[in-house]
C-alpha cells in the first residue's frame, strides 16, 4: 500500500491516509489484544496462587499425617514429650517454608505491578501522539518550494 501510496507528486497527504486507512486499525487491534492478554495473564496469576495456597495445606496435612505414623513406628522407645516437641518443629518448618515463599509471590507481584505501570505509561504516550498525529493532520498544512541558485 505504500508503494501505491508514495505516487510521483510526492504528497504527504496520501501517505497519511494510507497510514490512517491500513495501519492504524491494525495497531489498534494489536494493543486490544495486548490488553486482554495482560487481564488474562493477572487472572492467570491469581489463580495460580490459589493453587499453590491448597497444595500447600495438603503438603502440610500430608507431613502432619506421615509424622503420626512415623511416631506410632516400633523402635526405640522416645519421651512422650520428644514427639510433641517434633510435631511442634515440623509445624514451625512448615510455617517457614510458607512465610518464604509469600515474600516471593510478594515480590513478583510488586516486580508485575511495576511492568504494568511501565505498560500503560508506554499506551499514554502513544494515545498521545495518536491524537497529535489526526490534529495536525485536520489543520491544513501549507507547503512551499524553494529554488536554490
Amino acid at each position: 500500500s505504500f508503494g501505491n501510496a508514495l505516487d510521483g507528486r510526492g504528497d504527504p497527504g496520501v501517505l497519511i491516509a494510507a497510514l490512517k486507512q491500513y495501519v492504524l486499525p491494525e495497531l489498534a487491534s494489536a494493543f486490544g489484544v495486548t490488553m486482554i492478554a495482560l487481564f488474562l495473564s493477572v487472572l492467570a496469576f491469581g489463580a495460580m496462587a490459589l493453587v499453590e495456597r491448597a497444595e500447600r495445606a495438603n503438603v502440610g496435612a500430608a507431613d502432619e499425617v506421615f509424622l503420626i505414623y512415623l511416631a506410632r513406628l516400633p523402635g526405640k522407645e522416645a519421651a512422650p514429650g520428644l514427639q510433641g516437641l517434633t510435631r511442634e518443629l515440623a509445624q514451625v518448618q512448615g510455617l517457614t517454608r510458607e512465610l518464604s515463599h509469600m515474600q516471593g509471590l510478594t515480590q513478583e507481584l510488586a516486580h508485575s505491578r511495576g511492568r504494568t505501570e511501565e505498560l500503560v505509561k508506554g499506551l499514554d504516550a502513544l494515545r498521545t501522539a495518536v491524537d497529535r498525529l489526526a490534529a495536525a493532520e485536520s489543520r491544513p498544512q501549507k507547503y512551499t518550494l524553494v529554488r536554490e541558485q
